[in-house]
């Protein structure tokens, strides 16, 4: 991230109820994590919106961040 100009402050919070939200370089995304099993959690549900990011750099972090 240092190497994108201007910075970014990517974020992500889960909820209690495993609903999460956040910020990527440029768009906003929400959605639900669901158990597989004891051990680990899958993406239930994921959307963000789609706004296309100024730079090569930010779009392609936010492939690699969502």
């Amino acid at each position: 991230m240092a190497d994108i100009e201007p910075s970014i402050t990517p974020t992500l919070t889960i909820l209690e109820n495993l609903e999460f939200e956040g910020v990527g370089a440029c768009n906003d995304f929400f959605g639900s994590y669901g158990f597989i099993s004891d051990e680990f959690l899958q993406v239930d549900q994921f959307d963000s919106t789609l706004e296309v990011c100024d730079s090569d750099a930010r779009n392609d972090f936010e492939v690699d961040y969502f």
